[in-house]
């Protein structure tokens, strides 16, 4: 991981790389991204450490996604025995997996039926080791918060969908945050129903996103965001974010 930058540097390193980001993406749409849908047109497997998860046609693979791998990259500092965790957007189910596994209480929802089944699938194959940690797993359909039950979470973790525009196919969920980037005003005016004053929200964002309008919203409903680790996986750069809400 490289030095975190402060929300300032961030905002202009993102404008200043704006035109090169565009080449950038043009050639991976040209190469890397038919590998990418060739492969995840069928079933796949995944493992990490030792965890198996199978990974279904048109649910967010950890595999050609940096995102995932650094998240549970930086999870491994975290103390999650006994913890009540939220997993928002659980599409294979591995993260919610890692963290069940370390004692975690998780509740793990997505907005996608097929994403729901696939971390269900994950789950039960995965259910001896995660027994055996001491933590659990459930599976709920939901759209951000709309049938999570009432109650507060030590974390809350999710992999967002980043992309200005509305999605058009389930699958796009996992990517298109509405085109006045509406989950955004959702997550953070509603997140602070289910947090604590020592809960925290763990959120990782590519820079290819909006980071202006991203942290405009959290200003605006008056959460406290905050970038704790940052890496650069061949040419982007990626973040995490940590979200508190003031007391």
């Amino acid at each position: 991981m490289k030095e975190v930058r402060t929300m300032e540097q961030i905002l202009k390193r993102n404008s200043v790389k704006q035109p090169f980001r565009a080449l950038e993406k043009r050639v991976r749409n040209l190469i890397y991204k038919p590998f990418v849908e060739w492969y995840t047109s069928r079933e796949s497997s995944y493992k990490y450490r030792d965890i198996h998860v199978k990974v279904k046609p048109g649910v967010f693979h950890p595999r050609f996604f940096s995102s995932t791998g650094f998240l549970l990259e930086f999870f491994e500092f975290i103390n999650f025995n006994r913890k009540k965790v939220l997993e928002i957007g659980s599409g294979s189910g591995l993260i919610s997996i890692f963290t069940a596994n370390e004692g975690a209480n998780v509740t793990a929802i997505d907005i996608c039926p097929l994403a729901v089944e696939n971390t269900n699938l994950n789950v039960v194959s995965n259910q001896d080791k995660i027994s055996l940690c001491g933590g659990n797993v459930t599976v709920l359909q939901s759209n951000l918060f709309e049938n999570v039950p009432a109650g507060i979470f030590d974390l809350l973790i999710l992999n967002p969908p980043f992309y200005q525009g509305d999605a058009k196919k389930p699958g796009d969920h996992a990517w298109y945050a509405g085109k006045d980037m509406e989950y955004f005003e959702e997550l953070f005016s509603k997140c602070r129903n289910y947090m604590g004053r020592d809960s925290e929200m763990y959120m990782v964002l590519s820079e290819d996103c909006n980071f202006s309008k991203i942290f405009e919203i959290a200003k605006k409903n008056a959460v406290l965001i905050k970038a704790v680790a940052v890496k650069q996986f061949i040419t982007e750069n990626l973040y995490i974010f940590k979200i508190t809400i003031p007391t």
